[in-house]
């Protein structure tokens, strides 16, 4: 009869009456058509009573489906302003500058543009900054895909997050254009007919209660409100606050931030001030560049990133005018990541921005991002590998730097260094190089350094060459007789250092002990093998090198046959490649494990492995690491290598990895000291091998300094191999000799000497002392017997000798007779021994034939180990413990 469902349409129910049955069965009024008109009053349509059955004489209202009249309904008025700008409270946002791009596929993605990210409890906004219009382009409610560490997508942009804003003006600036920015919609009110009414259920809302315990994204570390013109940016009046020098009482206090001063320990504070007096130029007119020579693992880079922190923000003449603006960071490209990670850890990144250069990236897209870097306020600091500087320098000299940083400065000590011409053409006022060992070979490189620093301070390099480095090597001469001669470089030496000590701060890493766990450096001398002995015999009565030693024995010619000698004192296999081994034309090459340095690397290794760690294991050549690998390959032990061929990208994980993984997963650590010697933390190994010898003693020490470093947690031992009587020997000797070249202009130690080997000491190095257990101990004739005794230097001793290390012959003419020279020659003999005695200081001296390991303690349990089941593994041990210093 009538349709049934959700879609049939209302039907009133028919009306009955007791009366009649036939009334029950007819049907009900009709309702009036569309337009008529209730005839009844406008209460409504008319309504009847009626009586049902089973509904208890209950009366009910019968409700018609049309009104009876047309209804005037006016349309709601529109919001004045959309949801996005109803903004929650201030202390509920956090405002983030950010630079944005459209999802691309491109291989080299650009960014567009800056704007503004606006994260609140239930929303991320994203805003574009356009003409100082900050126009919502994005809004999302998922705030989970936020992130300041990279790239985060939001509908059809990709973001990254340069740093907080916490300027109170900028923020009501942003704050301004949330609430009234977006236009106001306007509408009139229609009416029109409804023509069926229905009964909407009424809304309920629920308020939504805001998380007051929502965390910060980034804590706050920077003030808020920016102090009033003049007045410092922190509190000075704060008994915890490290102020600087200040060149005038009237002018601004600046200070060192708190959140960085309590990470800084004393040394670095002292060293952090001593950067700003050099930059700012309060040691002296003339002064506004510093060296600091700190030994590896003082926390130089911390150091540097405190001072850029404090010129970015601060100033003498307040802090609405900082000193610096842009920083430029020079450094090898091994460097790049670990820069950018220390000053991540350091100031998070909200705080600071950090642009680097990758060796990843093409030259074009470099280019672009430099001159990004000089049109944008989003980045304050640039680092980049020396290598790139050469290809950047039009694009860079574009850029007003403020600042330049140069890490691993003595990189810069040759005067026709494109590199250093290139930096020196930027014209950057102010600038800071960093270098463990900035004095390597002569004093022109010490000149090339310092000019560079504070360019004329010691003149030009022939006015210094005439003052000073003429004079100090005539007196340092072994052969120099003349007594007013060595007063004349005395004094001239003297006023060198009193000229360049302003600004120049050298710290051993003594002053540290006390935070790191002990360090024992071990030099083991091993005896060669017998194929070593008669292969060194064969070579040194050959003809061919009989002709060579005595047509040209000079330094440089001479490093073919160096280094010929050293793959014999490594491995008698690496000579196959050799070509003068090749002219010498020797029928014998022995295999690689022939070799008394192999045969103790691999006892030393698996007391190692056996003691539960790991170890880093360096050479100077990458075949001889082939070598190595192979011995570590054939003991089943896992490794990690790093030289020269691997892919810059991949430092830093495989670094990472190793100190990360245990050691059954990463045993070894195979290490190219002149690739990846520098700046790498390998401090997930307390063990270090150090195989061969480089004649730069500034290598071998900044790759032993790869495990003793901050966040060390177990003992460190440091393993020198030396092949006992041969060249590895001569070469350690005058390493000795050329690390005091340093300590007499950084450190100002009097006792320090140059030039004890001259050309006629060169032919030293390749005879073999097939009779000795260690030349070096032999040569300072030390009375000690071998039996680790104390060997300390008396301090009264030591002062002492300065005065007889060259002995005093005066010149009463021009020529010196021969009967004098021959009687002095006993007295230089005598001084060279006091002078590498006093090298070995603290070193305790043990010949293993001469002890019983149950009574002498070695000061290692692994090298007891070794000697008890191979007692011929070494010949003679030199140790040393650098304990902490309560």
């Amino acid at each position: 009869m009538y349709r049934r469902g959700p879609s049939a349409p209302f039907r009133p129910p028919r009306m009955t009456t007791p009366q009649s049955t036939a009334a029950s069965a007819a049907p009900s009024r009709p309702a009036p058509s569309d337009g008529e008109e209730c005839k009844s009053s406008g209460q409504g349509p008319a309504v009847t009573p009626v009586d049902r059955p089973g509904l208890g004489g209950i009366k009910r209202q019968v409700l018609n489906t049309r009104p009876v009249a047309p209804i005037d309904v006016k349309k709601p008025k529109l919001h004045e302003s959309s949801p996005a700008d109803q903004m929650p409270p201030d202390e509920t946002l956090r405002y983030f500058e950010v630079v944005w791009r459209k999802h691309t596929t491109k291989k080299n993605k650009t960014w567009d543009g800056d704007g503004v990210a606006i994260l609140g409890p239930t929303f991320l906004s994203f805003r574009l900054d356009q003409s100082d219009n900050y126009k919502e382009k994005s809004r999302i409610s998922n705030t989970s895909k936020f992130t300041t560490d990279g790239c985060f997508s939001m509908g059809s942009f990709e973001l990254e997050v340069m740093m907080e804003i916490t300027d109170k003006a900028q923020i009501d600036k942003i704050r301004s254009f949330t609430k009234t920015g977006a236009p106001k919609a306007d509408s009139t009110a229609v009416d029109k007919p409804i023509t069926r009414v229905t009964k909407v259920a009424p809304i309920k809302r629920e308020q939504i209660k805001l998380n007051k315990q929502f965390k910060q994204v980034v804590p706050h570390h920077t003030p808020i409100a920016k102090p009033k013109r003049g007045e410092p940016l922190y509190d000075a009046s704060d008994p915890s606050a490290i102020l600087f020098k200040k060149a005038d009482p009237s002018d601004t206090d600046v200070l060192i931030d708190p959140f960085v001063a309590k990470k800084l320990r004393p040394h670095q504070v002292k060293g952090v001030k001593f950067l700003y007096e050099c930059t700012m130029g309060l040691r002296g007119d003339d002064i506004s560049g510093a060296l600091l020579a700190d030994d590896m693992g003082l926390g130089k880079t911390l150091q540097t990133i405190t001072l850029i922190w404090t010129l970015l923000k601060q100033s003498p003449q307040g802090c609405d005018r900082p000193v610096a603006n842009k920083v430029l960071i020079a450094c090898p490209v091994t460097l790049i990541a670990n820069w950018k990670r220390e000053f991540n850890k350091w100031l998070p990144m909200n705080r600071i921005g950090v642009l680097t250069l990758s060796s990843k990236s093409t030259i074009s897209r470099d280019k672009d991002m430099v001159k990004g870097f000089a049109r944008a306020n989003v980045y304050q600091v640039l680092i980049m590998g020396y290598e790139k500087i050469l290809n950047m320098k039009e694009e860079l000299s574009m850029v007003k730097f403020d600042l330049l940083i140069c890490d691993e400065g003595h990189r810069l000590k040759n005067n026709t260094n494109k590199t250093l011409q290139a930096l020196n053409s930027f014209m950057i006022e102010r600038k800071v190089l960093l270098s463990g060992t900035p004095i390597q070979n002569d004093l022109s490189e010490f000149f090339n350094v310092i000019d560079f620093i504070n360019p004329g301070i010691l003149g030009t390099f022939n006015q210094f060459k005439r003052n000073f480095m003429n004079p100090i090597l005539v007196s340092r001469d072994i052969n120099c007789f003349d007594e007013s001669a060595r007063e004349t470089g005395e004094a001239k030496s003297q006023e060198l250092i009193a000229l360049t000590k302003p600004f120049i701060l050298r710290r051993t890493a003594s002053v540290i002990s006390n935070h790191l766990p002990p360090r024992t450096d071990i030099v083991l001398f091993c005896p060669p093998t017998n194929s070593q002995v008669k292969l060194f015999n064969e070579v040194l009565s050959s003809h061919r090198f009989t002709a060579m030693v005595n047509n040209a024995i000079t330094p440089s010619s001479s490093l073919g046959l160096i280094t010929m000698f050293k793959k014999i004192c490594n491995s008698p296999s690496l000579l196959k490649t050799d070509k003068i081994f090749q002219e010498i034309n020797v029928q014998s090459v022995g295999s690689h494990n022939a070799s008394g340095k192999l045969l103790a690397f691999q006892d030393l290794l698996m007391e190692i492995y056996r003691a539960g760690e790991k170890v880093v294991v360096v050479s100077n050549y990458t075949q001889t690491l082939d070598i190595l690998q192979d011995v570590i390959s054939k003991l089943n032990l896992t490794f990690l290598r790093l030289d020269g061929s691997t892919p810059k990208k991949d430092r830093d994980s495989i670094v990472n990895t190793f100190n990360n993984a245990p050691q059954r997963s990463k045993f070894a650590f195979l290490l190219s000291s002149k690739s990846g010697g520098v700046g790498l933390n390998l401090i997930g190994a307390s063990r270090l091998i150090l195989f061969d010898n480089d004649w730069n003693p500034s290598v071998d020490l900044q790759a032993m300094a790869r495990v003793h470093r901050d966040g060390q947690k177990r003992p460190v031992f440091i393993y020198r191999l030396i092949t006992t009587g041969c060249i590895d020997e001569k070469i350690f000797q005058r390493q000795l000799m050329k690390n005091n070249l340093s300590d007499k202009f950084l450190d100002n130690k009097s006792s320090s000497t140059d030039n004890l080997f001259e050309v006629d000491d060169l032919k030293d190095l390749f005879t073999v002392n097939q009779v000795t257990e260690c030349n070096t101990h032999d040569l300072i004739e030390c009375s000690c017997g071998g039996t680790g005794e104390d060997t300390s230097v008396d301090d009264s001793e030591s002062d002492e000798e300065p005065e007889k290390k060259v002995p005093s012959l005066k010149r009463e003419a021009s020529w010196v007779s021969a009967l004098e020279v021959k009687n002095t020659l006993p007295e230089e003999d005598a001084a060279k021994k006091a002078t590498i005695k006093k090298c070995l200081k603290d070193y305790r001296h043990i010949d293993p034939s001469k002890i019983n390991l149950l009574d002498c303690n070695v000061g290692d349990e692994l090298i007891e180990k070794v000697l008890t089941s191979a007692p011929k593994a070494f010949t003679f041990i030199l140790t040393k413990v650098n304990k902490p210093t309560l």
